[in-house]
């Protein structure tokens, strides 16, 4: 009868430990299917604003009076100067822009996917 009643006793409180256990996966469960569902939101409009960024500078580009200098033709040299002053070299931003965003999608692609391969 001791034994029995350590059996009972025993399986009441792997039975209490295995619910709760699995009460805890499934909330974590559904904890990861919310973040993986807000990752991919992000991720998503992150490629739509890079896609829309990219056809912007590629349409202001093509509508630029020359591909050497993107000022107007009435820009005085002293106007033009002070211009590259304020903005600096537009190629080197333009290229830098590019690696930061392309930077920000691999990483963004790394912890969709790490989510992805979560179970559940």
């Amino acid at each position: 009868e001791c034994v029995a009643d350590s059996l009972i006793l025993c399986n009441r409180s792997l039975s209490v430990e295995t619910d709760a256990e699995s009460a805890r996966a499934s909330a974590a469960m559904s904890h990861n299917r919310r973040l993986t569902l807000k990752a991919e939101t992000s991720y998503s409009g992150c490629r739509n604003a890079r896609r829309q960024a990219i056809q912007s500078v590629e349409a202001w580009r093509r509508a630029r009076p020359t591909p050497i200098a993107p000022y107007l033709s009435e820009c005085s040299p002293s106007d033009i100067q002070k211009i590259v002053s304020f903005t600096g070299d537009l190629d080197a931003q333009k290229a830098e822009t590019y690696e930061l965003s392309t930077s920000y999608s691999r990483k963004s692609q790394s912890t969709v996917s790490l989510l992805a391969d979560q179970p559940g």
